[in-house]
């Protein structure tokens, strides 16, 4: 019994867990490397105001598909959102 309890009180030791972004399989790591890569090149092909003028509805129209909203009137008139207020009773 005395064995026992010399081992039941938890020791002092110097172990401390840390995040490694350096490790390759790191899948934030590689998607923060991946939107940087997007984002320095997007306007690599683009060179001037001119060229810029004449791509810049197909990025508009890439942006809204990629957001999934190729589907969805975006400019014009558009019907009022249709709101349902629920409450609790005694809840404000």
């Amino acid at each position: 019994m005395a064995l026992c309890c010399e081992f039941s009180y938890s020791q002092p030791f110097d172990y401390s867990v840390t995040s490694n972004f350096d490790q390759s399989n790191n899948i934030r790591q590689y998607l923060c490397k991946i939107a940087s890569d997007i984002t320095d090149n997007s306007l690599t092909d683009v060179n001037n105001l001119q060229e810029w003028e004449a791509i810049r509805d197909q990025r508009y129209q890439e942006f809204l598909e990629m957001m999934g909203l190729s589907d969805k009137p975006i400019r014009g008139e558009r019907l009022p959102p249709k709101v349902t207020k629920t409450s609790l009773s005694g809840a404000r």
